[in-house]
Parts: C-alpha cells; sequence; structure tokens
C-alpha cells in the first residue's frame, strides 16, 4: 500500500479528539482558589458559586472545552429570582491537556436578577439529557445533534444572565444552534 494512502486512511479512521471534564463536584475544588480570592459580604445578597455546563471554546469549530465560574446571590428582598454576576474565572479543557484555570475578575461584578420558575415535565426530561449532551459536546463536534440543541437552549433560556455575560466565542455557539436568550 502507498505511503500516502496509509496515512490518509490513518487521519480519516483516527477517532475524533474527546475532551475531559471533571464533574460539578469537582469543578468546583477546581474554582475554589478563584472563588476564596473575591470579597463576599455577610450581607445579602448571600453569594454561592456555580458553573456553567461545559461550553466550547469556539464555535463552530471547537478545540477544547470552557466552563465558567460565576457567583450567585440569594436576596431576600426578590421573590422567584436569584441575584447574577459575571463570571469570575475560566477553566479551559484541551484534549491531552491539564486544566487551565484563569480568573477573569477580583471583584463581585452584578449584573442583575434572574428569575426562575418550577420546570414542566418536557423540561425535566431536556434537563436530564444534560450530561448526555455534555458528553457529545466533549467530542468536539462540528455540527451538534438535536438533543444537545435542546439541552443547551434550554439552559439558555433559563440562564439569559448568564449567558449573555458570556465571551463572544460562546454566544457564537448558542446562536449557532438557534437558542433564543431570556432576559
Amino acid at each position: 500500500m502507498n505511503l500516502r494512502i496509509a496515512a490518509l486512511l490513518i487521519v480519516l479512521v483516527a477517532p475524533a479528539p474527546m475532551v475531559t471534564v471533571p464533574d460539578d463536584a469537582a469543578l468546583q475544588k477546581l474554582f475554589a482558589p478563584a472563588w476564596a480570592a473575591l470579597p463576599t459580604s455577610r450581607a445579602p445578597p448571600f453569594w454561592s458559586m456555580r458553573v456553567t455546563p461545559r461550553l466550547p471554546d469556539a464555535w463552530p469549530a471547537p478545540k477544547a472545552l470552557v466552563v465558567f465560574a460565576y457567583p450567585v446571590g440569594m436576596d431576600p428582598g426578590l421573590s422567584d429570582a436569584e441575584r447574577i454576576a459575571k463570571p469570575f474565572a475560566r477553566a479551559t479543557f484541551a484534549p491531552g491537556a491539564a486544566p487551565k484555570v484563569e480568573s477573569l475578575s477580583k471583584t463581585i461584578d452584578a449584573l442583575g436578577p434572574q428569575g426562575f420558575r418550577p420546570i414542566n415535565e418536557k423540561e425535566q426530561a431536556i434537563h436530564g439529557q444534560g450530561p448526555a449532551a455534555q458528553a457529545a459536546l466533549a467530542a468536539l463536534p462540528a455540527k451538534p445533534d438535536e438533543a444537545m440543541r435542546a439541552y443547551y437552549c434550554q439552559w439558555a433560556g433559563f440562564n439569559g444572565v448568564i449567558v449573555r455575560a458570556l465571551p463572544d466565542a460562546q454566544l457564537a455557539f448558542f446562536a449557532g444552534l438557534g437558542c433564543p436568550i431570556s432576559e
């Protein structure tokens, strides 16, 4: 067999790169030093850390996944809403590389309230597809499947305040999926 043809076959049948991202508990530990560096108060809102789902570093040609950590505040003055602040850190997960955590802010920069409500059975089923949708994204696809689109669009719909604060590369992902972003 010709060496060029053999090399081409290897490229064509080589598995797509997979990205390994730890579970949410491990992500919380990964972001803990950046969280500890933020000034917090004992007065409302009472801030805690939340992480986004795994997102592509670029779209439509992702090379890695990113996860953003951001503050969420419970405020006794709000009902059916919580306070959201800008992401304070980003972790990048590339195939075959150690995670890279980058601090984005040394302060809690409030964005505003994000409303919430109970979810119905259909929304619960889509939410349940989250692990599979994020696993599919870990293969760094150029085109999403329907389950991935449904999960990420629903997440964006319920989390519009933080979605609108994400970098342009992640906004391009949601736009490419055709996701409406809530207020």
